[in-house]
């Protein structure tokens, strides 16, 4: 146990090394396709007739007869194979069993042997130059065996489960990329390995078209059970370790022992035990993951959020369990003939981690946020690169001369630059960061006083730099850069000394955070706290200096006019307009200060009605009063109020006016107004743009709006618009 546990303990050791998402994925990659490419290689170098054949009552049935194959014009579908011979040695009856799916459908160890014996002396009939088959009508036929078989005529059930192989894997990999400290992503990447040797073993015994040598069979069945084995130990450790350990007992150590002591007793045959011992210990992993299942359940009670993501892996896991128990596992142990094909049931396989890809990305399981579509879309933005390749060859190769020439110039001008383009885009790497070349950005963006929150600028500074997969705010104080998790996460303080900023994942994904990461970083959180505390000295300097003018203007100018609105002269009405608008200018100036939209739109109401009334003028207002109201800011609320009181001076100013509409609306978070008279304009032949109006229009340009008049059929309209929240307005509760 000792030894077991070392090799333990150096397996876990090797997956803490520090890898980027992008190089996991890759060597994931690499390492499937291999297992492919294996499986394939051994596939297709088996001896081969040209048959599809299928059980019947006696002997074996030919279902097709591959019209490139050796017994082509030979042998025709519907003939029944009764025994094969070579040139020398007695014949062999073919039975029913020869080509069963699953070897585990073979009750005892004993049958086992036997049917190993019997594949070992098909395979050498085989191998002979020629083979006599014995059909059912009294035929006698000679095929000449090929030493290979053709890729093409391999089935679909050998594709299907070469793809269910390759996207278990990716699928495991993925999440460990993310997660590669957390041990249930590190038992879920031992599942889908399993799932690779189960699979590509399996698909080199279903793919046979009659037999396999024996040894090699056995060293296939124990590859077969070793990934059986692998996918059941990935499950229960991801139960036992999801979303918190059960218990420090180490659980995964007593099974692999009981693993081992079954495949032992495979292998040395020691004792019988009830479906060859597979099937037992398959029922043994899966009552053992139900427990672990309900001892997190148990656990979880207080805690709602890991209840919840127990019930989404759990649903997902039973999908897996059911699909297999009742089509492959129970009906084995009733009556021996399993209710679908082993390909059908290993579709199950592919269910599970299809499955558990969807709840990760709409549920973020094992805490996996944006990086999951970012990886995979940088992952499969590749392999469309490599197919686009694969597939410009395949064309060029079957091109015509003539249509070789178009391909090459269509490649050469237009492909390759787009795919060159495509491709620095999606594996760019800067290696080396400078500090001068981010110096300029960051003091621009710090000494610009209306970008909002100091915080966001700054994780938007490390956004710029690092390009990380992820940036999330962590409640603790940080004082200073520091990596983690082997170059994995960088660390960096706040602007607020209360919290630290997590980065994962340089250049999206490609590489891990270095020491000079860690030193560019460090300097530009420096610049960053003594700019601010520049900006901020600044900034209580400005507004000092705008207290001082509001002051002076409310104590000298306004008392001075103040004076003269009560006197008994005659300018005390402009005396008492010209208070009314330095008010409003002090009111600008004050920046804590704000008025709802409703209520401005009633101020400019009156204002405007009191006017026209005055001008003996009728007046329409056109207004909505908003459910959910906004807030102005003061210089939103100052230069709105000038531009509608400009507005109305030059309708009663300008035109022989009869009647001044204006309407108000707000659409999509923008104020829209349009000012219209009907009456004709004084002097309508030629209308220039005079002071009122180019201060109208500056007025709104300057709050980020849109200005434009119109002169037609006697009707002048002046219509602007101003987006609220853009230019600084907020929501009201």
């Amino acid at each position: 146990m000792s030894a077991l546990t070392v090799l333990i303990k150096r397996f876990a050791s090797q997956l803490k090394l520090g890898l980027t998402p992008n190089a996991v994925l890759v060597a994931a990659s690499i390492v499937a396709l291999s297992g492919v490419f294996i499986s394939t290689w051994i596939a297709v170098h088996q001896p081969w007739l040209g048959v599809s054949l299928v059980k019947s009552e006696k002997g074996l049935r030919i279902e097709a007869v591959s019209d490139n194959g050796p017994a082509a014009n030979i042998l025709n579908p519907g003939d029944v194979i009764l025994a094969i011979a070579g040139q020398k040695g007695n014949s062999i009856q073919l039975q029913p069993q020869d080509i069963i799916e699953d070897a585990d459908n073979i009750p005892t160890l004993k049958e086992r042997d036997i049917f190993r014996d019997r594949q070992s002396a098909i395979y050498q009939i085989l191998l002979q130059p020629i083979v006599k088959l014995s059909l059912n009508d009294g035929r006698i036929m000679r095929v000449q065996p090929q030493s290979y078989r053709p890729l093409a005529s391999m089935p679909v059930s050998f594709w299907l489960l070469v793809f269910y192989s390759v996207t278990a894997l990716l699928v495991g990999a993925a999440i460990w990329s993310i997660k590669q400290n957390d041990p249930s992503a590190k038992y879920l990447l031992l599942s889908a390995i399993g799932v690779v040797f189960l699979l590509n073993s399996s698909n080199i015994f279903i793919s046979r078209e009659l037999a396999l040598e024996g040894t090699f069979y056995l060293r296939l069945i124990f590859f077969y059970h070793l990934g059986n084995n692998l996918f059941a130990l990935g499950l229960i450790g991801l139960v036992w370790n999801y979303p918190r350990p059960v218990a420090r007992f180490p659980i995964i150590l007593v099974l692999i022992a009981f693993m081992l002591l079954f495949m032992l007793n495979e292998a040395l045959e020691w004792t019988e035990l009830p479906g060859n011992s597979v099937l037992l210990q398959v029922l043994a992993y899966w009552a053992s993951g139900i427990i672990f299942i309900a001892a997190q359940w148990i656990r979880s009670r207080g805690r709602p959020v890991d209840r919840a993501n127990i019930k989404r892996l759990t649903m997902v896991l039973l999908i897996i369990i059911f699909i297999i128990l009742a089509t492959d596992v129970v009906a084995v142990f009733t009556s021996n003939i399993p209710t679908i094909s082993l390909t059908d049931s290993f579709f199950a396989l592919f269910v599970f981690y299809i499955t558990l890809t969807l709840v990760i990305y709409r549920y973020h399981l094992f805490d996996i946020d944006r990086w999951w579509a970012e990886i995979w879309l940088w992952f499969f933005t590749g392999v469309a690169i490599v197919l686009c390749d694969m597939a410009l060859v395949t064309v060029a190769n079957m091109a015509s001369p003539y249509a070789l020439v178009a391909s090459v110039v269509a490649v050469g001008w237009l492909y390759f630059p787009i795919r060159q383009w495509a491709w620095a885009r999606l594996f760019h790497r800067r290696q080396n960061y400078l500090l001068e070349e981010w110096i300029p950005l960051l003091v621009g963006r710090l000494m610009d006083i209306n970008h909002g929150n100091d915080q966001h600028l700054w994780e938007k500074v490390l956004d710029d730099v690092f390009r990380p997969l992820s940036i999330k705010l962590k409640q603790q104080n940080v004082t200073e850069v520091k990596m983690a998790g082997n170059g994995a996460c960088l660390l960096t303080p706040c602007l607020d000394p209360e919290c630290g900023v997590e980065l994962y994942y340089a250049d999206k994904g490609h590489r891990l955070f270095n020491r000079d990461d860690i030193s560019l970083a460090q300097a530009l959180f420096n610049i960053t706290r003594q700019a601010m505390a520049q900006k901020k000295n600044y900034t209580l300097g400005m507004l000092e200096e705008r207290k001082r003018i509001m002051r002076d203007l409310h104590d000298d100018i306004g008392g001075k006019l103040l004076t003269l609105v009560h006197g008994e002269t005659e300018g005390s009405q402009a005396a008492s307009d010209a208070l009314k608008s330095l008010r409003e200018i002090i009111y600008s100036l004050d920046t804590e200060s704000q008025t709802t939209l409703n209520t401005a739109v009633a101020r400019w109401r009156i204002e405007a009605l009191d006017r026209c009334e005055q001008a003996n003028v009728d007046f329409k207002w056109h207004w909505e009063e908003q459910e959910h109201d906004v807030k102005l800011t003061p210089r939103q609320h100052l230069n709105l109020t000038l531009i509608m009181r400009e507005g109305v001076s030059n309708m009663l100013r300008h035109a022989k006016t009869e009647c001044n509409v204006i309407d108000l609306h707000v659409a999509q978070d923008v104020l829209q107004v349009i000012l219209t008279n009907d009456g004709g304009m004084v002097n309508s032949k030629q209308v220039k743009p005079g002071k009122g109006l180019r201060n109208m229009q500056a007025r709104t340009e300057e709050l980020s709006g849109k200005f434009r008049y119109i002169y037609e059929a006697g009707v002048f309209c002046v219509k602007f618009s101003v987006p609220l929240n853009e230019a600084g307005a907020v929501k009201d509760g």
